[in-house]
């Protein structure tokens, strides 16, 4: 493996071992299966740095039944980024997609009916890729399919009061839209319900906590698709982070 000096560079090894070379030292760097190495401009190996393990995608379904899922994986301890690959085939000779993330979620466009495969790395502050992994699944589109959501975005904030608009794209074969707005994910604590003809609704009476919306289409005979997957967001404060510790302000003292 040899790298230019006149730029940074990064080589990745997952099987094998390989010795690294840069222009600006003559010793070369042995990197083996599960390492990294960069080269930065002054031509001269890192040591080797261990890549990041594969993410666990065992957690994911193996059918959808919309055109663009949405994909939520576990977290990479220290992964800056994950880099996202679509594919027709288990080998990725027919490349439909590639994106970089930065947090564990993607949405992936397959847009027909078919079988699939998806691979995922951790990317860490290096901008080393680490080991992946894969997992095959199927779109099978149903009909009507639910609608594109457009906002809010996953996890937007929302000032308690604020106007609180949801969007959405228009899907070909729907007369109308199901809406539903619920305080859980799997939708026992429904909050709004309504069916609409046009690509909006608007609410202002939701207080502070984290919420779940969900989409579905209906044909003009009053047929319904599936509900799409269910998008989060929250009002006022944003939750605070697992490990933090709540604290009470001291009473002032008496006099």
């Amino acid at each position: 493996m040899l790298f230019r000096s006149d730029e940074t560079s990064r080589g990745e090894i997952v099987e094998g071992k390989v010795e690294a070379k840069g222009t600006g030292s003559p010793t070369p760097v042995g990197v083996g299966a599960g390492y990294g190495t960069i080269v930065p401009a002054n031509g001269v190996p890192s040591a080797p740095i261990a890549l990041l393990p594969a993410p666990n995608l065992k957690n994911l379904p193996s059918a959808f039944t919309v055109r663009r899922p949405i994909i939520a994986f576990d977290p990479v301890p220290n992964a800056e980024s994950y880099r996202v690959l679509v594919a027709t085939d288990a080998e990725f000779t027919d490349l439909l997609g590639e994106s970089i993330t930065k947090t564990p979620r993607a949405q992936i466009d397959t847009f027909i009916s078919g079988n699939y495969f998806l691979r995922v790395r951790a990317v860490d502050a290096n901008r080393l890729e680490g080991m992946e992994n894969q997992h095959a699944f199927t779109v099978k589109i149903a009909s009507p399919p639910p609608p594109e959501a457009l906002r809010p975005n996953p996890d937007s904030n929302i000032p308690v009061g604020g106007n609180l608009i949801f969007s959405w794209a228009a899907e070909p074969e729907a007369a109308s839209y199901r809406f539903q707005v619920a305080a859980d994910e799997e939708f026992t604590q429904i909050l709004h319900t309504t069916q609409r003809t046009i690509l909006l609704f608007a609410t202002r009476d939701l207080p502070s906590g984290r919420y779940y919306w969900r989409l579905a289409s209906n044909r003009a005979n009053g047929e319904q698709g599936p509900w799409g997957p269910p998008m989060s967001f929250i009002v006022g404060e944003r939750e605070p982070a697992a490990n933090a510790q709540a604290t009470t302000p001291a009473a002032p003292a008496k006099k």
